[in-house]
């Protein structure tokens, strides 16, 4: 059975590089851009319906050769849009409600 190996505190070894970069954090990367398909699937909406979005300029898409894809960053943005003009119109729905009473 093999002895992990011990640094005498006094010492000013450094220990091995190993050792080192077992205790460095890892970072995980999510997918930087998407699909087509899954930025569908992630707003469940149709593949045509994302292309329609891409076309009218309404979410932002890069070209990698033949093949459409979708920056994550470009989805939040689109996201956010949705929520602020669904956030606009509620407000002036209350404010049509309040001046019929």
């Amino acid at each position: 059975m093999a002895h992990p190996m011990r640094l005498d505190p006094r010492s000013q070894a450094k220990p091995p590089q190993a050792v080192r970069q077992a205790s460095a954090p890892t970072q995980v990367v999510g997918p930087v851009l998407l699909t087509p398909e899954q930025t569908a699937s992630a707003l469940s909406i149709c593949r045509t319906k994302v292309y329609e979005l891409i076309r009218t300029g309404q979410l932002e898409s890069v070209q990698i050769g033949a093949s459409r894809r979708i920056p994550v960053e470009a989805l939040e943005d689109y996201v956010r849009q949705l929520r602020a003009s669904s956030k606009m119109y509620a407000h002036r729905g209350e404010s049509a409600d309040r001046s019929v009473s």
